[in-house]
C-alpha cells in the first residue's frame, strides 16, 4: 500500500474536455473557444474532501486590411470550488475579461503590436473581488 500527500485536489479523478472553431472570409476571421473540467468528489487537500468544477468559453473577432489589423476578445471563466470543511467559503467565482488590440507591419517579419485590456474577478458573497484595466504595446519578430 502506497501512501499519497496532497497539498491540493488529487487529480485521480479530473474529467476535462475543450471544443473551438475558427473561420475566415475575406479581411475577417472569428473564433470560439470552450472548456469543461470536473472533478469528483474523490480528491482530498488538508483532510477536506475538495470538489472543483470549472467552465470556461471565448469569443472572439479580427480584421486585417493591408498592414493593419485589429481584433477584439472577450471571455468567461466560472469556478465551483467546494470543500467539506469551512477552508474555502467563497463558493462560485468567476472572471469576466476584455482585450482590444491591433497590429501594424512595418516590414517583413516586424510588427507593432498593443492593446488595452479589461478584467473582472470575484466570488460569490464578493469575498474576494479583483479588476482593474491596463495597455501593452511592443514589437513581434519573426525571422
Amino acid at each position: 500500500m502506497t501512501a499519497k500527500a496532497n497539498a491540493g485536489p488529487d487529480t485521480d479523478n479530473l474529467f476535462a474536455w475543450s471544443l473551438g472553431g475558427q473561420g475566415s472570409i475575406g479581411g475577417f476571421t472569428a473564433g470560439f473557444g470552450f472548456a469543461r473540467g470536473e472533478q469528483g468528489r474523490g480528491g482530498t487537500g488538508g483532510g477536506s474532501i475538495i470538489q472543483i468544477n470549472s467552465t470556461g468559453w471565448t469569443v472572439g473577432g479580427t480584421y486585417e486590411v493591408g498592414p493593419y489589423k485589429v481584433g477584439v476578445t472577450y471571455q468567461r471563466g466560472e469556478g465551483n470550488p467546494n470543500t467539506s470543511t469551512a477552508i474555502d467559503t467563497s463558493g462560485k467565482q468567476h472572471l469576466d475579461q476584455a482585450v482590444l488590440s491591433g497590429t501594424y507591419t512595418l516590414g517583413p517579419g516586424v510588427r507593432l503590436v498593443g492593446g488595452v485590456f479589461w478584467f473582472d474577478g470575484e466570488s460569490e458573497g464578493n469575498t474576494t473581488k479583483n479588476d482593474g484595466y491596463g495597455f501593452a504595446t511592443g514589437f513581434k519578430l519573426g525571422f
